[in-house]
């Protein structure tokens, strides 16, 4: 089996790299506010009513909308094209036989130590389904990958494009959140409007166009969402949409969710947010919200609390079913668990627990065992 243990350290150098170029972006002081310049333009008075107490006051106090410098956008816009060169491809090899031995209810189930590059348990990796929420991660790593470390993220006419349904941190237009906020609403949360301002927010400038229709910028951000994932390595995902609500023609596979899972647990930013219980606090527009980690895991007062869990997300469609990606660390071996098409929360959050449970042991008892012989 191909050794990934150097994996960790080798995506470590290739995100301080890609930090470096968000400095730079930064440095052209031409990304603080390129969305929000369209909303003040052309949303109107019409789109004043949807500011609340608290929201951005577009012509007094608040947060004000700055267009200085927008001249330099093709700059930027050329530089964030650049952003997702050298992504390294992650390589899973599947053994013969698993040292995990444990029978899945959910049909498709995986578990991937970080640590040494193993996999540890496997069950139909290659069997197409339908990803849900966890399409996430794609969408936030994605995100950060292309925006500097400030950017502001401002809602418009993008989160008329979510379907019915949906999961919602009710952000309403002409809110504005930072990075810090955006990932604690799309990952911790679950937000598909956090999903759609980031795609619409970052889709303008891969644009090099502020006037760009909503549904435009969105596309223009799942094409990079799906050139991210191939350069990863995933060979039978597509995406079609920022937040996983179905779409027949939006699948991947288990092996290949792992592959995402673990380009997403790469960034800081993404751990963060999915390692936090709840989240709360004022907007960067100064509205006041209290958002609750869909991820039951991450909740010590619930029955789905897992205390070694370090987060990441889960996802449920009629036609998805039950999924998750999530991680885990104890013994110094960080887990993660991928659970697709479960039958039910119950039957998803029983296999992830007994996953990591089984795999902690397994990995125990060989530590103990090589301990012992040394």
């Amino acid at each position: 089996m191909e050794s990934r243990a150097n994996y960790g350290s080798d995506i470590r150098e290739q995100n301080r790299q890609k930090r470096m170029l968000r400095q730079k972006i930064h440095r052209m002081r031409v990304l603080a506010m390129t969305a929000a310049v369209t909303l003040a333009v052309t949303m109107g008075v019409a789109e004043i009513s949807y500011i609340q107490s608290g929201s951005i006051s577009v012509e007094t106090d608040g947060y004000s909308v700055i267009n200085e410098e927008r001249e330099r956008r093709a700059d930027a816009a050329a530089a964030l094209n650049m952003a997702d060169s050298g992504i390294q491809k992650i390589d899973i090899t599947i053994p013969d036989y698993c040292p995990v031995n444990y029978t899945a209810r959910s049909p498709i189930a995986m578990v991937y130590d970080k640590t040494t590059g193993s996999v540890l348990y496997s069950k139909n990796e290659n069997e197409k389904c339908y990803p849900a929420s966890t399409v996430k991660l794609m969408t936030a790593a994605v995100a950060l990958d292309l925006a500097a470390d400030d950017f502001k993220y401002v809602a418009g006419g993008e989160l008329d494009l979510i379907q019915d349904g949906a999961s919602l941190a009710k952000i309403n237009k002409c809110y504005a959140l930072n990075t810090s906020e955006l990932m604690d609403a799309m990952i911790m949360k679950g937000g598909s409007d956090a999903s759609y301002i980031a795609a619409a927010n970052i889709g303008r400038l891969l644009c090099d166009n502020d006037d760009v229709a909503s549904l435009e910028a969105v596309n223009k951000f799942v094409d990079v969402m799906n050139s991210t994932a191939s350069a990863i390595g995933c060979t039978a995902t597509h995406f079609t949409n920022p937040d996983g609500f179905f779409d027949a023609e939006q699948y991947t596979t288990g092996k290949d969710m792992m592959k995402i899972a673990i380009y997403a647990s790469e960034h800081e930013e993404i751990m963060t947010a999915a390692g936090k219980a709840h989240s709360g606090g004022k907007l960067l527009s100064g509205q006041t919200y209290e958002w609750v980690n869909s991820n039951k895991m991450m909740i010590e007062t619930s029955s789905d609390y897992y205390e070694y869990a370090t987060g990441l997300k889960t996802g449920m469609t009629e036609n998805s079913g039950y999924c998750i990606a999530a991680t885990a660390e104890q013994y110094g071996h960080e887990l993660v668990c991928i659970v697709m098409n479960a039958p039910s929360s119950e039957d998803r959050t029983f296999d992830v627990k007994a996953l990591f449970d089984i795999s902690f042991s397994y990995l125990s008892d060989i530590g103990n065992a090589e301990t012992e012989t040394y």
